[in-house]
């Protein structure tokens, strides 16, 4: 037994949790990049491919407190086994899964320290976090250019409607369609009495030119009737 505990070299276990929300907020509008995340199995999944990928476990790797552990600096070599790279060393003493029936992804890592293993645990969280922060504010400064783009292509719009909109009141002389239109309106009116006044005017000139034509027809002398008609058409 002694010899036993003298060869077998104590593990300790270090675990984080990381919640994965269903659900992406949006920025301003709703996107197909925000909303319920749909296949959110595979999301996860995805999720703890990025938690053990290289571009994670490199930015561990170069944190100053994580070269200075005992874990990083005994290299992990054996007489039965060379060493490995650190960025291999740390994936295989790392494990991370998705919690069944939950939003959380564990992370978890073996290590003869335990100082160790919380250190390099919590590390390997933050550099993730760090990871999708940057990913997000990617997303979104892409989408505020192109709202940018947007807010500018709609003011030109309306800049130009404006422009088109006081041309045609200066051609109009008013700024005020219904009070040209009303003005209009009353002016149409005016002419249309008027209309129906000449109209008037002429029933009559030709009633009474009718019945100066019937007189002559009587006899009357053709003097006569010159005179009759100067008097009515003056």
């Amino acid at each position: 037994v002694p010899m036993i505990w003298g060869l077998v070299v104590p593990m300790y276990s270090a675990s984080a949790q990381i919640t994965v929300s269903p659900r992406v907020a949006r920025v301003v509008f709703q996107t197909d990049e925000n909303g319920v995340v749909p296949l959110y199995k595979s999301y996860q999944n995805t999720q703890v491919s990025t938690i053990l990928s290289p571009t994670v476990l490199e930015r561990v790797l170069d944190k100053a407190e994580i070269r200075e552990t005992k874990w990083y600096r005994e290299k992990g070599g054996s007489w039965l086994r060379s060493a490995l790279p650190p960025v291999q060393r740390l994936r295989e003493a790392l494990a991370a899964r998705p919690i069944p029936d939950t939003e959380l992804i564990s992370v978890t890592m073996s290590a003869p320290d335990s100082g160790d293993a919380q250190l390099i645990v919590n590390s390997v969280v933050d550099q993730y976090l760090e990871l999708v922060r940057e990913s997000f504010d990617k997303t979104d400064r892409n989408r505020f250019q192109a709202l940018t783009e947007q807010l500018r292509e709609i003011q030109a719009d309306i800049d130009s409607a404006i422009a088109t909109n006081q041309a045609a009141s200066r051609s109009l002389g008013t700024s005020e369609p219904e009070e040209l239109r009303s003005q209009l309106t009353t002016q149409l009116s005016a002419l249309e009495a008027e209309m129906r006044a000449m109209e008037r005017q002429r029933s009559l000139w030709e009633w009474e030119l009718n019945r100066v034509n019937e007189t002559a027809g009587k006899g009357e002398s053709s003097n006569d009737v010159n005179a009759l008609a100067e008097v009515q058409f003056g």
